[in-house]
This record gives C-alpha cells, sequence and structure tokens, in this order.
C-alpha cells in the first residue's frame, strides 16, 4: 500500500466527524439567532400593540446583553402578557415549524429539528422552577417569570403546572415529528452540508440584519438627551454602586389644580441587568421613564412635561446594584 493510500485511510475516518462538528456548531448558531430574535420580538410586539414605544432593539445573545426598551404605560394585566410573550412566540414559531416538517428527513433537517426543540421547548424549564422558588422567597428578581408571577398574581403552582403541561406537550410533537436518536448513530449518512449550511447562515444573516434595521429605526424615537432646563432642581441623585434598590422612593411631587408637572432625569455610566425607573401616583397611576434589561449606556434620560390630576406623585427605581448614577430634576409649575 503506498503512503499517500496510508494518509487517506487515517484521515478519512474523520471526515464526518468534523463535518458534524462544524453543522452542529452552525446550527446552533442559528437556533440561537433565530429564538432570541423572536423572543425579543414577543416582548416588543406586546409593547407596540399597547401603545408603548420602542427606543433600542438587541439580540446579542453570545454576551447575554439581548435586550429591548419600551417607553409607555402598561397595565398590570398588559405587563404579565409583555413577560409571556418572551417564550410564547419562539414556542407558536416552533410548533408550526415542527408541524409543517415530515417526519423523515435529511440528516441535516434532523440534527436542527433536534436543537431547535431542544433550544425552544427547554426554556419551559423556567417557567416550571421559578415559581416553586418563589414559593420559597427565592426567584430571581430580573426574570420573566418573576415579573409575570407580579404582574398577573396568578397561584406559582398553577404556573408551574401549565408550564408542565406544555413541557410535555412539546416533546410529544418532537417524537412525532422526527426520527429520534437514532438518525445520529451512523455519522456516515449524513447528506452533503453545504445547501444546509448555507440555508441557516442566510437565515443567520437576515435575522441580523433585521436587527440592525429595527434597532436603527428604534433609537430615532428615543428621548433627547438634553442637560435639564434652568427652571428645574435638582431632587435626587443616587450612585447605584452602593446598593441594590427595590421600589425605592427617589422623589415626591406635589402636583397643584394646574396639573402640571415638569420632570428630568438622567442615567450616567450605567451598566446593570435590570433597571425600571417609573413616576406613579393616585388611582394606580403609572407611566414607565425608563426600563432596561442587560441595559447598557454612558448617559441616557431626558425631559418629560405631563398633564396630571392633582396630588402626590413619586418618583420609584428598581434596579440592581452596579455602576451607574441617577438624577432626576424637577418642579410644579404654577
Amino acid at each position: 500500500m503506498s503512503t499517500s493510500s496510508l494518509k487517506e485511510t487515517a484521515v478519512q475516518p474523520r471526515t464526518p466527524y468534523l463535518k458534524f462538528t462544524g453543522l452542529l456548531g452552525l446550527t446552533v448558531l442559528c437556533v440561537f439567532s433565530v429564538y432570541t430574535f423572536l423572543h425579543e420580538s414577543g416582548h416588543t410586539l406586546v409593547g407596540l400593540a399597547f401603545g408603548q414605544t420602542l427606543t433600542a432593539f438587541s439580540t446579542t445573545f453570545w454576551d447575554l446583553s439581548a435586550h429591548v426598551q419600551l417607553l409607555g404605560e402598561l397595565s398590570a394585566a398588559q405587563q404579565a402578557l409583555q413577560s409571556a410573550a418572551g417564550v410564547a412566540l419562539p414556542l407558536l414559531v416552533w410548533a408550526i415549524f415542527m408541524s409543517l416538517v415530515p417526519r423523515k428527513a435529511r440528516f441535516n433537517l434532523e440534527l436542527f429539528k433536534l436543537v431547535a426543540s431542544m433550544g425552544v421547548v427547554n426554556t419551559l424549564l423556567a417557567w416550571m422552577v421559578i415559581p416553586l422558588l418563589d414559593l420559597w422567597g427565592n426567584a430571581p428578581v430580573n426574570d420573566d417569570v418573576t415579573h409575570f408571577l407580579r404582574a398577573s398574581a396568578l397561584p406559582p403552582l398553577l404556573v408551574t403546572a401549565v408550564a408542565t403541561i406544555l413541557y410535555v406537550l412539546g416533546w410529544v410533537l418532537f417524537m412525532t415529528k422526527s426520527k429520534g436518536l437514532a438518525q445520529f448513530r451512523q455519522l456516515e449518512e449524513m447528506q452533503r452540508t453545504g445547501p444546509a449550511a448555507f440555508t441557516m447562515l442566510a437565515v443567520t444573516a437576515v435575522v441580523f440584519l433585521s436587527t440592525l434595521g429595527i434597532n436603527t429605526a428604534a433609537t430615532q424615537n428615543g428621548i433627547p438627551r438634553l442637560s435639564p432646563p434652568s427652571n428645574l432642581a435638582l431632587v435626587a441623585q443616587v450612585d447605584l454602586t452602593a446598593r441594590a434598590h427595590q421600589n425605592e422612593v427617589l422623589a415626591t411631587f406635589s402636583v397643584t389644580e394646574n396639573g402640571r408637572l415638569d420632570l428630568f432625569f438622567s442615567v450616567q455610566d450605567i451598566n446593570t441587568d435590570y433597571f425600571d425607573l417609573r413616576l406613579i401616583g393616585p388611582n394606580d397611576y403609572s407611566f414607565l421613564l425608563l426600563h432596561g434589561e442587560v441595559y447598557r449606556a454612558d448617559r441616557d434620560g431626558g425631559l418629560r412635561e405631563f398633564t396630571l390630576l392633582p396630588g402626590t406623585y413619586q418618583a420609584v427605581l428598581t434596579a440592581d446594584q452596579s455602576p451607574g448614577v441617577v438624577s432626576i430634576y424637577g418642579n410644579t409649575a404654577e
């Protein structure tokens, strides 16, 4: 046997494994890109449907900084729906996809079905576990599930039960639309990876370009980045490096009969997992000034001019301990 034949014999068995590793990595990248886009789109669509304004849209899952920023007031029921939409939209799209694909498909599609199912259906695990943690007082503060529980006031065990049912149904759908793990025992059965790789790269590119376009358009809706007007006085300034804040009143304003309130707020050098600043008042009034999850900014904020019913209003902050300074300026114009 020639030397070249020996080399071919040694290299040939590795080829399917190298192709499989490359295809698996590309599949994971595609699935996570699409899932993150749909997750943030779910939050966004609900917010837009209820009158909020989108000011930022990011799906950069690789550094855990995917987030959306929406301005506008939502009721408790609307907030609950918005929290659930992040997991609901990817699940809906996945269910439609699995219903349409054939049960017996090429290796590449079988791999995509498996990775997509693991990535999407397993997100329900958080909705199964976190309500139980909430019963014990250990639920993470900055999670969609916790926000849903607070806004909906539903019993945690009911949320866990519904999520468990959906989880089981999800895997039942997968098993009825897939040949199972037997497809992956013989890597030599892998079909050509070229068309599948090109398709997944194209999908990932479309997601990236769509995100860029949406975010560019959203930033045009941002409130003006201005210095505080000279007629407004500094009423509160908080250094977030000192500690976390949970529904903490930073400033109180008394609105007279003319109903006028001018308020300027700013954040500087902020880098936090969760930030929520809102104005609350009589009759369950709540206006969202600024909200961000995995929120980073050198400077953000702006001027708000309100016409309100007479009464007492408060600027309330919930934020993690993190870098950043929050400042609030205000008066009640006579």
